[in-house]
């Protein structure tokens, strides 16, 4: 049996509009504080078993560590995908309110977007110190490697590595073309 359809009026797809576009904001917020908190935690993590590591002569913590590290990172570029797909989601309901309402009365995604920009100078300083802890980290663990454990495991773990690296780039690359398609569909 064929399910009825409710015609829905303007004022009724104006209400269903405002609340994904407030359930929206919501998700973005959770996912920006959790991200910020399981980052952090997760840095901390690792930098402790660094210095362990380096305290206490234990160089397989080396082998594991920039592991974690990228790992972390990974996680940290999933959740703003996440956000960057629910900015692009985000701006569509907001250009059908704006349609709808015959006027802008939402503006926060195109302000977003077209004059702040996502990639700024303070988060771009933000990622060049995440890329440098990254590097240092695993330039460190690979020399600790190859002088502790040789050539041939330090060879291996730098392809590893490098492999890790190239996939991480590629996921920020993807990452940033997530809003577009987001709002394209």
């Amino acid at each position: 049996m064929p399910k009825k359809k409710i015609a829905l009026n303007d004022t009724d797809t104006l209400c269903v509009l405002l609340k994904e576009y407030e359930r929206t904001s919501s998700s973005v917020r959770l996912i920006e504080s959790t991200n910020d908190k399981v980052v952090g935690f997760g840095l901390t993590i690792v930098a402790a078993g660094f210095t362990y590591g380096i305290q206490h002569s234990i160089e397989e913590v080396f082998l594991f560590l920039p592991v974690a590290l990228v790992g972390v990172f990974f996680y940290a570029i999933l959740q703003y995908n996440n956000i960057f797909w629910l900015g692009g989601y985000k701006r569509a309901i907001e250009e059908a309110i704006n349609l709808l309402a015959g006027e802008t009365v939402v503006y926060w995604e195109t302000l977003i977007h077209e004059h702040r920009r996502r990639v700024h100078l303070v988060n771009t300083g933000l990622v060049g110190i995440y890329v440098a802890i990254l590097t240092s980290s695993i330039s460190y663990s690979i020399f600790k490697i190859y002088t502790k454990m040789g050539s041939e495991v330090g060879l291996a773990f730098s392809v590893f590595i490098l492999v890790l690296m190239i996939v991480l780039l590629l996921a920020v690359r993807q990452m940033f073309g997530a809003y577009e398609r987001a709002l394209q569909s």
